[in-house]
């Protein structure tokens, strides 16, 4: 019961209806409905990580653990190996990031596409385009490597 009053209060504070909260995670806002009274008590993962996400909440805090509600905060306590490096990220980056995030059940594909997995290495690679009045020393960015990849030299 304490995970329906939960999702409940996110909403209320942002606003939205049953109907929008539906449509964020693919389900018809009855189920939502049936989720903030308590019906429903097993929402899948993937759903709470979504939920939790767009309310920027812990999810374990939002399954009704006794865990601060911050999201990071929590991810912070929990998370003595992760190392967070905060970038600055284009809107279209945000965007991308926010999809593959929402899409959990897609990961796994995007992943593979990309040929990303724990053990990618990144090397570095020189960022030199600069405008004319650009003072600034040329730096280093780290790229994934993309010698494994076969060359495509196809006309488009």
């Amino acid at each position: 019961m304490i995970t329906a009053q939960r999702i409940k209060q996110c909403r209320l504070s942002i606003n939205e209806t049953l109907e929008q909260i539906g449509q964020l995670v693919g389900v018809h806002k009855t189920t939502v409905r049936r989720w903030e009274t308590g019906e429903t008590e097993r929402i899948a993962l993937p759903t709470i990580q979504k939920l939790a996400m767009h309310f920027n909440v812990s999810p374990a805090w939002l399954m009704g653990a006794d865990v601060p509600m911050d999201r990071e905060t929590d991810m912070n306590r929990n998370s003595s190996n992760m190392k967070i490096k905060q970038m600055l990220l284009s809107n279209h980056e945000q965007s991308i990031i926010t999809a593959y995030r929402n899409k959990p059940e897609m990961q796994p594909a995007v992943d593979k596409l990309l040929g990303v997995n724990e053990d990618t290495k990144l090397i570095p690679s020189l960022v030199a385009a600069r405008s004319k009045n650009n003072d600034e020393p040329i730096h280093f960015e780290n790229l994934p490597d993309l010698s494994k990849f076969p060359v495509d030299d196809t006309e488009l």
